[in-house]
């Protein structure tokens, strides 16, 4: 029998999907990184309030390393300030247990975070 590819926190935030979904309204800004193509993609949409994270979600077409990946992320960020929101990968991959070739998606959600930000431009 194989071993299990997830560990029991992915499987927890793949079957729960925290923070998964749109956001609209005031203060939201979005940013997309990767695609179909890289056999990943993913959207962060962040709602900004006075210079702060107020809330953040995530859409996903990936793996779920990938969806359990962008759960963390968006629970991290929420509270932090514009100017030094950041993902930490190496605590991301750590903290689910990401086997090395998956880092990839956690530094897409990096991406994702730089382009939500990058200009605030309205989702």
């Amino acid at each position: 029998m194989d071993a299990d590819p997830y560990g029991p926190r992915v499987r927890e935030l793949f079957q729960r999907n925290p923070g998964a979904g749109r956001l609209q309204g005031e203060g939201v800004c979005s940013g997309r990184a990767g695609g179909a193509q890289h056999g990943a993609e993913v959207v962060l949409w962040l709602r900004v309030l006075e210079g702060t994270i107020q809330e953040a979600r995530y859409q996903v077409l990936g793996c779920p390393h990938t969806m359990a990946a962008a759960a963390s992320v968006v629970e991290l960020l929420v509270g932090q300030s514009v100017t030094s929101a950041k993902v930490d990968a190496a605590r991301i991959a750590e903290s689910l247990n990401l086997p090395a070739e998956k880092l990839g998606r956690v530094l897409m959600l990096e991406d994702a975070l730089e382009n939500a930000l990058a200009g605030r431009i309205p989702a």
